[in-house]
């Protein structure tokens, strides 16, 4: 289920903006010190490395989203330019594919059945946040025209 909200939330980014979602992501990816928690994580990690062990501060490189995001879009980069090179696990940064790797299986007709039922949902689903969409861009409109008299 969570899937699918964060399909429908990139679904309605998309439709307000094809490109904002590069730039948050760049933006999110931009500052060299990681945010939240993860900034308290890594200073107490180089206070304790700094006087007990130093070789954790090897490790305070690898929290730092700039560095990884740079060395993503470097990877990106050389894929892109060496061709049909394959991208191991380990830089995709996802599960294995399962179904990739087992041999197919054939579905019961109980089981196409709701499938079927389970788009036809999603469908319906869609086409109510759409709707949602189109209903609040209206009001938006209608805000910007009443502010602007």
């Amino acid at each position: 289920m969570k899937n699918y909200v964060i399909a429908n939330k990139n679904l309605l980014l998309n439709k307000l903006d094809p490109e904002l979602l590069p730039d948050l992501a760049g933006q999110a990816l931009s500052e060299i010190a990681p945010r939240g928690l993860q900034r308290g994580v890594g200073a107490g990690a180089a206070a304790y490395g700094a006087f007990v062990d130093p070789m954790i501060l090897a490790g305070l490189p690898l929290q730092s989203p700039r560095l990884i995001g740079e060395t993503a879009l470097k990877a990106g980069q050389a894929q892109r330019v060496l061709g049909g090179l394959p991208i191991t696990q380990t830089l995709r940064g996802v599960r294995p594919i399962v179904s990739a790797q087992e041999p197919e299986q054939k579905l019961t007709s109980k089981e196409l059945e709701n499938l079927k039922k389970d788009k036809k949902n999603k469908l319906n689903h869609k086409e109510q946040l759409e709707t949602e969409l189109e209903i609040l861009e209206e009001r938006q409109l209608l805000k910007t025209e009443i502010f602007n008299k």
